[in-house]
C-alpha cells in the first residue's frame, strides 16, 4: 500500500542517519513525492510517528522541542499543520453545536503548552472521562461542563473563557471584529502566558497574527458574518499559508517535490510512487490560453511530448542528485494496479 511503501521509505532514512557515528555529520537525505500537496497528510502522519515519535507525545521538555526536527518539508508547512496553531485553531472551533470528539482530544492534549506536564496528565484523564460519557460528536456547553469538573486550576479557568465565548455564538459580526474576538479568546485561554511559551509558539504565533490580519482585510468584501462562516475563512487561510521553522533547513531529511528537487544534491534519496502516471504527469494546459500557442512556447503540462520531454529530464536529474538513491512503487492505488 502506499501507507507501507511511505513507511519503509521512513525505517529507510532512519538507518541512514542512525548509522552514522554519534558526533559526526549525519547524511543530507531527501524524501521526494510526486503530488506532495496531495498526500502532505500521509507523510507528515507516518514520517512523525517513524521518524519523530516524541513529537506525538505530550508534555516535551524544551531541549526536546527547540531541537533540531528529523525532518522537514522544503516549502514550509502550513500554518494549520503546526501543532501548537492546530491547536489555537481546536480551541476557537468550540463554539460549533457539534465537535468531533477526536478534534477535542486533540485540543486536550495539545492545551496549552508542553512544557506543563500535569496539565497534560489532567489532560488525559479528561480525554478517557469524555470518551466514556460522550459519542462521537460533543456539544459545546457538553464540553465546558467536563472542563469544569478538572482538578487542575487551568481547565478550570478556560472553562470560564469558554463559557463566557459560547454565549456569543449567535453573534453578526465584521471579519476584524472576530479577529479581535479569536485573538482575545487565545489571549484567555492562556495560550500566550509568556513563563510558558517557547520560541517556535512565539513565531508561530506572529504567523497567525498575519493571517488574523488577512481576514481583517475582507471587511469590505464579506460584510457582517455569523460564525461558522468566518472559522472556515479563517481555516482555509491556516491552509494555504505557509511557515518554516527556523531551524527547518537543518533537518538530515528534506521533504520535497520532484521540480523542488531540481539543482539540488543529497548524500541519500528516496523517491515514492515512481509510477506510470506520475513520470510523465497528466497533461494540464491551461484552460484559459489556446492550447496550441503554448505548445509553441513550450509550457510544461501542454502536451503529451513536452510533459514526456520534462519527465525525462527531470527522472534524469532525481537519479543523479544523489550517491544513493531509491525509486518504489506501491503495488495498487484505488484498487488499480501500478
Amino acid at each position: 500500500s502506499q501507507e507501507e511503501e511511505v513507511a519503509d521509505a521512513a525505517h529507510w532514512l532512519r538507518h541512514q542517519i542512525k548509522s552514522v557515528p554519534s558526533g559526526q555529520r549525519p547524511p543530507r537525505c531527501a524524501l521526494i513525492v510526486p503530488e506532495l500537496d496531495r498526500h502532505r497528510g500521509l507523510i507528515r502522519q507516518v514520517l512523525d510517528r517513524e521518524l519523530a515519535p516524541n513529537s506525538l507525545l505530550a508534555g516535551r521538555t524544551p531541549d526536546e522541542v527547540e531541537n533540531v526536527p528529523w525532518f522537514a518539508f522544503a516549502g514550509g508547512s502550513y500554518l494549520a499543520e503546526l501543532p501548537w496553531l492546530r491547536s489555537v485553531l481546536d480551541l476557537l472551533a468550540i463554539k460549533r453545536a457539534d465537535n468531533s470528539a477526536e478534534d477535542l482530544s486533540r485540543f486536550l492534549l495539545g492545551f496549552s503548552s508542553p512544557l506543563d506536564r500535569g496539565l497534560h496528565l489532567e489532560a488525559a484523564r479528561l480525554d478517557l472521562k469524555m470518551r466514556r460519557t460522550h459519542g462521537w460528536k460533543v456539544r459545546g456547553e457538553s464540553f465546558v461542563k467536563l472542563l469544569s469538573s478538572s482538578r487542575h486550576m487551568g481547565f478550570r479557568h478556560l472553562a470560564d473563557t469558554l463559557s463566557q465565548w459560547l454565549e456569543s455564538s449567535d453573534a453578526l459580526l465584521l471579519p476584524s471584529a472576530w479577529a479581535n474576538a479569536f485573538e482575545m479568546l487565545v489571549r484567555n485561554a492562556g495560550y500566550l502566558n509568556g513563563d510558558r511559551m517557547i520560541r517556535s509558539e512565539i513565531y508561530q504565533w506572529h504567523a497567525f497574527q498575519d493571517a488574523l490580519d488577512v481576514l481583517r482585510s475582507l471587511d469590505a468584501q464579506m460584510g457582517e458574518l455569523t460564525y461558522e462562516p468566518i472559522y472556515r475563512w479563517l481555516d482555509e487561510i491556516c491552509h494555504t499559508r505557509r511557515f518554516s521553522h527556523d531551524k527547518a533547513s537543518q533537518a538530515p531529511v528534506q521533504v520535497l517535490a520532484p521540480e523542488e528537487a531540481y539543482g539540488l544534491r543529497f548524500d541519500r534519496v528516496w523517491v515514492l510512487a515512481a509510477e506510470a502516471k506520475n513520470f510523465p504527469g497528466p497533461v494540464e494546459p491551461n484552460p484559459f490560453l489556446p492550447v496550441s500557442a503554448q505548445v509553441n512556447a513550450e509550457v510544461p503540462f501542454a502536451s503529451s511530448e513536452l510533459n514526456t520531454e520534462h519527465s525525462q529530464k527531470l527522472v534524469d536529474h532525481l537519479i543523479r542528485c544523489g550517491a544513493g538513491v531509491v525509486l518504489s512503487i506501491h503495488e495498487s492505488s484505488g484498487g488499480s494496479p501500478c
